[in-house]
């Protein structure tokens, strides 16, 4: 089985890994050393992971923009508000079925 493959980056900066049947299967945006990651086929509500110095920090809901797990660091909060900012999440990824 081949992995899904990166496909390049958006205006925001994104890497966007598509599936092997076409479909996204997740988003990274790296923003001051904080990388925040959106899987495609995750559960609702719709939220990101963010990771920094390697770890994960915090899962995010972007509906409600609050923290669900995790704490949130002055640095992860400054990528999230650029990534907002700029419309990182203002689109849902090409996921099939959905």
């Amino acid at each position: 089985m081949r992995r899904p493959h990166l496909v390049g980056t958006e205006s925001t900066g994104a890497l966007t890994y598509v599936s092997n049947s076409g479909y996204t299967s997740s988003v990274r945006w790296k923003r001051g050393g904080v990388i925040v990651v959106l899987y495609a086929t995750d559960h609702d509500p719709r939220h990101v992971h963010v990771f920094e110095d390697g770890k994960r920090l915090l899962k995010f809901s972007l509906e409600s923009w609050t923290v669900m797990a995790g704490t949130l660091t002055p640095n992860a909060r400054k990528a999230l508000d650029a990534l907002r900012e700029e419309g990182a999440f203002n689109e849902k990824p090409n996921v099939q079925g959905h």
